[in-house]
């Protein structure tokens, strides 16, 4: 599951004994597995991205409960086990970005509580708002923003991708697709199956073929959205 620790000794440790056991193994980031994922990689052609945006806004897990529990000792709603949406909402789309555009370089971040679904509630230390700013080493630069929203309000997940000759948009849920230019041409793809069942399909491929560099996500990648994420939080205390 991700994220694949919750500090960089732990995430270390994981990856080495993945290298050196030569097993197959995923981390749950889905949305590396989406074919429009592929499709925004063709797409960009190589090119460096000078700008991405993304926007991760919805509720937490709901079989959780995660609003009603909060002053209570649940895992969750103690960020220093959980560490609140920055793990739980922006984290996926950090991944993303690594993904699209490759290692960070630097990292800032803020965040704020009491506006979405913490509104009129004790935060007990989490926050409803995050927005996260990196820097990659290509160049470019990337924004996150996630806000928790209350259950029944309509989520919206999304990125935009910009690059010297190409504008993409990625709708990341409940539609699943890609639109946009590239290189003077349209482009255009889809997905018809959800990101969770296509990561444990390429999963199960790769143990199938004992090929542990077919998962979607790797230890290896995880543990650079980790330490992508934990410059955040530092960021932010």
């Amino acid at each position: 599951e991700k994220p694949i620790a919750r500090g960089l000794d732990d995430g270390r440790a994981i990856a080495r004994a993945w290298r050196e056991s030569g097993c197959v193994c995923a981390v749950g980031y889905q949305w590396r597995s989406r074919e429009i994922l592929a499709a925004a990689r063709a797409a960009l052609a190589g090119a460096a991205p000078a700008l991405i945006v993304a926007g991760s806004y919805g509720p937490t897990e709901p079989a959780r409960g995660d609003l009603a529990a909060i002053g209570s000792d649940t895992w969750f709603t103690d960020p220093r086990r959980s560490g609140g949406i920055l793990f739980e909402l922006a984290s996926h789309d950090v991944d993303l970005m690594l993904a699209l555009a490759g290692a960070a370089v630097s990292v800032q971040a803020t965040a704020a509580a009491g506006g979405l679904a913490l509104r009129g509630r004790e935060s007990g230390g989490l926050h409803d708002v995050v927005s996260v700013s990196v820097r990659f080493r290509g160049g470019g630069v990337g924004a996150v923003h996630a806000g928790w929203t209350a259950e029944g309000s309509p989520p919206l997940y999304a990125i935009d991708v910009l690059a010297a000759d190409a504008t993409l948009a990625l709708e990341l849920d409940p539609v699943l697709r890609l639109r946009g230019r590239a290189a003077g041409r349209t482009v255009e793809a889809a997905d018809t199956v959800s990101p969770r069942l296509r990561s444990q399909q390429r999963f199960f491929a790769a143990v199938e073929r004992d090929d542990p560099s077919a998962v979607a996500c790797t230890p290896a990648d995880a543990l650079a959205t980790l330490a992508t994420l934990l410059a955040a939080e530092t960021a932010i205390v």
